[in-house]
């Protein structure tokens, strides 16, 4: 993840493209990655849309 970010600062697209393009293909098995590389924090907060942020209240809510 860091990687990714690194490589594609600030560019929520490309950033989202490489993790689809690693097998993350719905919102909620991103926001799954996202939370088990960190969570959401400043350097990670632009990559959640609106769909995401469902999936991420969903997950904070069974657990």
């Amino acid at each position: 993840m860091n990687i990714v970010l690194k490589l594609h600062p600030g560019n929520r697209t490309h950033v989202l493209e490489k993790l689809r393009d690693c097998g993350y293909k719905t919102d909620r098995e991103l926001v799954e990655f996202l939370e088990r590389t960190g969570g959401m924090d400043k350097d990670t907060r632009f990559l959640y849309s609106p769909g995401m942020l469902r999936e991420y209240r969903s997950i904070r809510k069974e657990n």
